[in-house]
C-alpha cells in the first residue's frame, strides 16, 4: 500500500451495534449543524451554489486521488499490475498546487471508502487521507469537491481478485464478492454490481454501513473543516452503470438518496449531486424522487458547443444544470466552460493529470503525472494556458457569476466548435450592446450588474484584445470584488473614443474590467433560451425576430421583461409566427414592484391560432391597471412545439386608459353651461369654458381612479387669438394633494381666430404613479372675457 503516517483512527461502531448506531445516525439531526453550501435561486430564477451565504462560482478540475499512487492505466497489461512500489501520500500535493497554478478553486477529489476504512473491522474510521487534503486545500486556498468512491463506482466496486482489484475501492471487511456483490457485475472498469438491500440482510448492511461511514465522514469535517473547504459531495460515480441499474432504478435511486440524506444530517451540510454516463442531460427520476441529491447532470465528454448549451439549458432534469465531466484534453475548454455559464450552468473538468483510469484526458497531459515535482510545473497544453487566464479573469468577479442570470450574460467566439482567429460582434447585455473583438482566437465574457458590465477573455496577449460600447462609458477600471461583494478598483483604463459612435476598452491578460454605462431603459430574460435567439429579440420592435426557446422544456417557462424606472400596466399582448406549430397556448401574466415577489394579474386561458405560416398572430391579456411595476413577465404553462421549441415574436406590456381607469375633470373657473368635462368627451366640437373675467392662475385637473404615467400633454382651442390659454404649466401629483411641476409651456402664440382648430403640445421626462394632472393657466386671452379649452389630452 500506499505510504502514510496514522493521523487519527476512531471507532464508529462495531458490527454488533450497527443496526443501533445506523439507528441512531438516521433518526437524530446534528445538535451543531452548519449548512456550509447549499442551491438557491435567484430571483430571476437561476440556480446556483452558496456557500456561507455567498453566491460560490462552481468551477472545478478533478484527480483521482489516491488510486494514482497505486498505478496508471497506460501500463496496465493482464493481469493488470500495478507500481512495483506506490508512490506516497505526499505526492498528492502536486495535484493541489498544479490545480492552483491553472487558477481552478475547487479540487475535484476522488475519495475512495478504503481511504477511510483500512481493516476487517466496520466503523473503524482513519481520518489522516481527508485531514491532509483539507490542510492542502488551506495551503493553496481551494475548495474541494468530494467525489465518493463506494458501493457503485462506474457500476459496483472494484474488488481485490478482480480487474483492477490493485485500485480495491471498498474495505477490507467487504471483498467478499459473493456475499455481497455477485449482481450481474458493471460495465465499468472492474465494477461488482452490488446487490441491493432488498436481495438480503448482507445487501442491507453493506449499504447500511456505506451510509455510516458518509456520516462519520462529515460529522468528523465539522470538527476538523473549520475553514469549510469541503463544498460538496458526488454521490457513487456514474451510478447507472450498474448492470441492474435500469431494471432496479426506483431501488437504485433510493439508496443514492439516502445516502446524501446523510450528508444532510450530519453536522457539516454540503450540497450534494450526482453525475451520470452516457446522458446529454441530467434525470427527470433523480430530480423528481431524492429529495436529498441537489443535482445532477451529464458526463458529457463532448467538444461540442451545442450539445454543452443543450445541456445546461434542459432545466427540467434538474435545478442546477452542469456538467459534472467533459475531458481536460479538449482544445477547446475555454469555449465549452464560457458556453456552459452563459446558458446558466456550471462546468466541471476531468482531469487534471493523465491518471489510472485513462491516458488521454488531462488538461496537464503532455508528461506523466508520476515525474511530477513539488515547485516544477509540466508544460502547459494550449486548453490549459487558456483556463489559467480565463480562470484568474474570472474569479476576480466569481460570486458574480456564480449568480447571474443568462439574461444578464453573453459570451463571445463560442457561437461555433472552435474560436474564430479574429472575431468582432456586438451583442446585447442587459439592454446594452458590448462588443468584444479578439484577433487571437481568444473568447471573451460579459456580465452584468446594475449600471456595472464586468468583461473577462481568455487571451494571454492585451494587444490582441478588447472590448466595444455604443455610448461613453461613464467609467472604465479593472480590479476585483472582495468578500462582501465591493468592486476594489486597482486602476482606471482609458477609453478611446471611436469616431463613430463606439468607444474601445482595452483588455489586460487575466482582468476582470469593470464597464459602467447609463441604465437600460428595459431588457429581457429568459429561462429556457436558445442562445441565437435570445429573449432580446421579443423586445426590439420587430415581429421579423423572435425569442425562441431552446429544444427542450420544462414548464412552466418564464419570459420577463424588466424595467429601469416603476411602469404602469394593464395589457399585455404576445405575437408569434408560424403559431400552430410553435406559438404560446396558455400564459399568466405576473408583476413585481421589487424583482423578487410576483403576482399574477391576468390569464390568457387556451390560446389557439388560425393558421402555421409567417403571418403573425396575437393574444392580448387585459387586467386591472398595476402600477409602480418593474417587472412583468409570461408564465409559460404549455405551447405548441411542432419543432421542439416555442417562440415569442414580440411580447408587449401597454397601458391603455380607456381600458379600465376613471378620469374626472374639474376647474376652479367655470361658465355654468360649459363645465370641465367637455374638455375630456373625445369631442373637439364643445369646450369648457371659464367664467368671465377670470384671474390667474387657474387650474384645470384631470383625476385618475387608478395610478397612471405620463410624457406628454396637449391642448386645443378654437378662435384662439381671442379665447386661448397663452401661458400654463403642467402640474402632476401622486396623491391628489401635493403637486409638482412637470413642465410649461412658455408663451404660447396662434395663428388665427377662427373655428380651426388649434393645438400646443407640451412633453416632459416620465412620470408613474400620478393620481391627478393639471394645467396650471398662468395666462390667456380674454377677447370676450373668458377662455375655452376644447380638449385637454395626456399620454
Amino acid at each position: 500500500m500506499y505510504s502514510f503516517t496514522l493521523k487519527r483512527t476512531v471507532q464508529y461502531a462495531g458490527l454488533a451495534l450497527l443496526a443501533l448506531v445506523i439507528a441512531v445516525i438516521c433518526s437524530s439531526r446534528a445538535s451543531a449543524q452548519t449548512i456550509v453550501s447549499q442551491v438557491v435561486q435567484s430571483p430571476e430564477g437561476k440556480y446556483y451554489l452558496q456557500k456561507d451565504g455567498s453566491p460560490f462560482l462552481y468551477l472545478g478540475i478533478q484527480n483521482t486521488g489516491t488510486t494514482q499512487l497505486k498505478g496508471r492505466y497506460a501500463n496496465d497489461n493482464p493481469p493488470y499490475a500495478p507500481y512495483p512500489t506506490p508512490m506516497p501520500l505526499s505526492w498528492l500535493e502536486n495535484a493541489y498546487e498544479k490545480t492552483q497554478a491553472l487558477s481552478y478553486k475547487v479540487v475535484q477529489q476522488q475519495l475512495t471508502w478504503s481511504d477511510l476504512e483500512l481493516t476487517n473491522t466496520p466503523g473503524v474510521y482513519d481520518w489522516t487521507i481527508i485531514d491532509q487534503y483539507v490542510d492542502w486545500a488551506n495551503e493553496y486556498d481551494l475548495y474541494i469537491d468530494i467525489v465518493w468512491f463506494g458501493t457503485n463506482v462506474g457500476g459496483g466496486g472494484v474488488l481485490s481478485g478482480y480487474p483492477y482489484g490493485w485500485n480495491t475501492n471498498v474495505p477490507p471487511y467487504l471483498q467478499n464478492h459473493n456475499k455481497y456483490w455477485n449482481n450481474g457485475d458493471g460495465v465499468g472498469s472492474g465494477a461488482n454490481t452490488p446487490h441491493l438491500p432488498s436481495h438480503g440482510t448482507d445487501a442491507a448492511n453493506l449499504f447500511a454501513w456505506e451510509r455510516q461511514a458518509i456520516r462519520a465522514l462529515f460529522d468528523h469535517l465539522a470538527v476538523y473543516d473549520t475553514n469549510h473547504r469541503v463544498v460538496l459531495f458526488q454521490v457513487n460515480n456514474e451510478p447507472n452503470l450498474a448492470a441492474n441499474y435500469e431494471a432496479n432504478k426506483t431501488e437504485w435511486l433510493s439508496v443514492l438518496n439516502r445516502l446524501a440524506e446523510q450528508v444532510k444530517l450530519s453536522d457539516y451540510v454540503v450540497a450534494t449531486r450526482v453525475n451520470l454516463a452516457g446522458y446529454t442531460s441530467g434525470d427527470p427520476d433523480i430530480k423528481n424522487s431524492s429529495p436529498y441529491i441537489d443535482f445532477n447532470g451529464p458526463d458529457l465528454y463532448s467538444s461540442n458547443v451545442t450539445a454543452v448549451m443543450n445541456a445546461i439549458n434542459d432545466h427540467g432534469n434538474s435545478s442546477l444544470t452542469y456538467i459534472p465531466e467533459n475531458a481536460g484534453d479538449f482544445g477547446n475548454s475555454s469555449s465549452l466552460t464560457l458556453t456552459a455559464l452563459v446558458n446558466g450552468g456550471f462546468y466541471e473538468v476531468y482531469q487534471l493529470n493523465d491518471s489510472w483510469t485513462f491516458s488521454n484526458q488531462g488538461m496537464l497531459g503532455a508528461t506523466l503525472y508520476n515525474t511530477w515535482t513539488l515547485g516544477t510545473l509540466p508544460p502547459f497544453t494550449a486548453q490549459a494556458t487558456d483556463m489559467k487566464n480565463l480562470n484568474n479573469a474570472m474569479n476576480k468577479v466569481g460570486s458574480l457569476i456564480a449568480a447571474a442570470h443568462p439574461s444578464r450574460m453573453a459570451g463571445y467566439n463560442i457561437e461555433s466548435d472552435n474560436p474564430t482567429s479574429s472575431y468582432n460582434a456586438f451583442k446585447s447585455v442587459a439592454g446594452k450592446d458590448i462588443a468584444f473583438y479578439s484577433t487571437d482566437s481568444s473568447v471573451g465574457m460579459v456580465v452584468n450588474n446594475g449600471s456595472y458590465f464586468y468583461a473577462v477573455s481568455d487571451t494571454a496577449n492585451s494587444a490582441n484584445v478588447y472590448f466595444t460600447t455604443k455610448e461613453n462609458p461613464v467609467s472604465a477600471t479593472y480590479g476585483y470584488m472582495d468578500s462582501s461583494g465591493n468592486w476594489v478598483s486597482q486602476g482606471h483604463i482609458a477609453v478611446v473614443n471611436n469616431g463613430n459612435g463606439t468607444w474601445k476598452i482595452p483588455y489586460s491578460a487575466q482582468q476582470a474590467v469593470r464597464i459602467e454605462l447609463s441604465p437600460a431603459e428595459k431588457f429581457a430574460a429568459a429561462t429556457n433560451a436558445n442562445n441565437l435567439f435570445p429573449a432580446s429579440n421579443a423586445i426590439d420592435g420587430s415581429q421579423g425576430t423572435a425569442y425562441v426557446s431552446a429544444d427542450s422544456q420544462a414548464f412552466p417557462e418564464y419570459l420577463t421583461l424588466y424595467y429601469n424606472q416603476p411602469q404602469t400596466f394593464n395589457r399585455l399582448s404576445v405575437s408569434c409566427d408560424f403559431c400552430q406549430g410553435q406559438g404560446v397556448t396558455s400564459y399568466d401574466v405576473q408583476v413585481t414592484t421589487d424583482g423578487a415577489n410576483w403576482s399574477t394579474v391576468g390569464s390568457s386561458g387556451t390560446v389557439s391560432y388560425t393558421g402555421n405560416s409567417a403571418a403573425i398572430e396575437t393574444s392580448v391579456v387585459d387586467f386591472t391597471a398595476v402600477t409602480g411595476i418593474t417587472g412583468i413577465r409570461i408564465q409559460i404553462n404549455s405551447a405548441n412545439i411542432q419543432w421542439d421549441h416555442f417562440v415569442v415574436n414580440e411580447m408587449t406590456p401597454s397601458y391603455s386608459a380607456g381600458s379600465s381607469n376613471t378620469v374626472t375633470a374639474s376647474a376652479t373657473s367655470v361658465n355654468g353651461a360649459f363645465p370641465a368635462s367637455r374638455a375630456i368627451d373625445g369631442d373637439q366640437g364643445t369646450a369648457y369654458v371659464s367664467a368671465d373675467n377670470p384671474t390667474f392662475p387657474q387650474y384645470l385637473t384631470l383625476t385618475n381612479s387608478l395610478p397612471q404615467s405620463y410624457q406628454q400633454l396637449s391642448i386645443t382651442c378654437d378662435f384662439c387669438q381671442g379665447q386661448g390659454i397663452t401661458s400654463f404649466d403642467v402640474e402632476v401629483s401622486t396623491d391628489g394633494t401635493s403637486w409638482s411641476t412637470a413642465a410649461s409651456s412658455g408663451t404660447l402664440s396662434y395663428t388665427s381666430n377662427s373655428a380651426a382648430i388649434e393645438t400646443k403640445t407640451v412633453s416632459f421626462a416620465p412620470v408613474t404613479g400620478i393620481k391627478a394632472i393639471r394645467i396650471k393657466i398662468n395666462s390667456a386671452n380674454l377677447l370676450w372675457n373668458h377662455f375655452v379649452v376644447n380638449e385637454i389630452q395626456t399620454s
